[in-house]
C-alpha cells in the first residue's frame, strides 16, 4: 500500500480557493442581508445557505458554485494542502 503524501497547493489551486472565498462573501451578502459586509461566521453561512436552499434552484452550474463556496468556507482545515495518493 502506498502511503499518501501531503503536498503544498500549487499557485493555481491557491488562486481557485481564494476565488471560492471571494464568492462565499458575495453569496452571504446576497442571501443573508443581516450578515452582509460583516466578517464571515459559520452562523452567517448557515443562514445564507438555508435561504438559498429555500429558492429551490435547479441550475447545475449555480448549484456546483454554491457547493464550492460553502464547502471551502466550512472546511478551512483542508485548505492549504493536497493529499496525493498517486502510486
Amino acid at each position: 500500500m502506498t502511503v499518501p503524501k501531503i503536498e503544498a497547493l500549487s499557485p493555481q489551486e491557491v488562486e481557485w480557493i481564494q476565488a471560492q472565498l471571494d464568492g462565499t462573501a458575495r453569496f452571504v451578502d446576497a442571501f443573508s442581508k443581516e450578515d452582509a459586509s460583516n466578517p464571515l461566521t459559520l452562523d452567517a453561512l448557515d443562514r445564507a445557505f438555508g435561504a438559498w436552499l429555500a429558492k429551490d434552484n435547479t441550475d447545475d452550474k449555480l448549484i456546483n458554485e454554491v457547493i464550492n463556496f460553502v464547502g471551502i468556507a466550512y472546511d478551512p482545515s483542508g485548505v492549504g494542502r493536497r493529499l496525493n495518493c498517486d502510486k
